[in-house]
């Protein structure tokens, strides 16, 4: 990723497709973007395992949109990242060790699994969001089957998971049929 995009400082909406960024030096020049509200990465635009929102990075972020990032295996969402955050969109991705960190997202309103997305340890995604203070919605395009991984991927988290602090239930299944538009949705449908 070029240098002179960190000062960019009054961008508000981001879309990148088909970049090819790597890990490292990617996330901390976006996440050090003040303005940033919309973040949308799709077709291999960044060709990490990992995504990772550090402490302190993302501060006026609110949706993300993830779309076919084929080398994805897990988001991770530090504390004191992204407080702002809101709304998670994924489609054609396989989350082996899963979304992590949801906990940290004080603002958090939704998560939408698309299609073609699946998800390691969903079963404890499912948990923290129905134990979110914010009581967030997880949406499943398809049946929670389709998409669960189970908590038995290949690759294990990069480091625990957080407890959950109260008991809720928010887990919403969406089941859509192919013919439903869902650009309102996700991005690049």
């Amino acid at each position: 990723m070029p240098n002179w995009i960190e000062q960019l400082t009054h961008l508000v909406k981001f879309y990148l497709s088909g970049s090819k960024l790597k890990e490292g030096k990617t996330m901390v020049i976006l996440g050090a973007l003040p303005n940033l509200m919309l973040l949308c990465l799709s077709l291999d635009a960044y060709l990490g395992k990992n995504l990772v929102f550090r402490t302190g990075a993302f501060p006026n972020l609110r949706t993300l949109w993830i779309h076919k990032l084929e080398q994805l295996r897990e988001i991770r969402f530090e504390d004191g990242s992204s407080p702002l955050l809101e709304k998670i969109g994924i489609r054609y991705c396989r989350l082996e060790t899963g979304i992590v960190g949801i906990i940290y997202l004080t603002r958090l309103k939704e998560i939408t699994l698309g299609y073609k997305v699946k998800v390691g340890w969903l079963g404890q995604l499912a948990r923290e969001v129905g134990t979110h203070p914010n009581s967030p919605v997880l949406r499943m395009e398809e049946d929670r089957s389709y998409h669960d991984l189970g908590g038995h991927a290949e690759v294990e988290a990069t480091m625990p998971l957080p407890e959950p602090e109260r008991e809720s239930s928010q887990v919403t299944t969406l089941t859509l049929n192919n013919s439903q538009d869902l650009s309102t949705t996700l991005p690049g449908s």
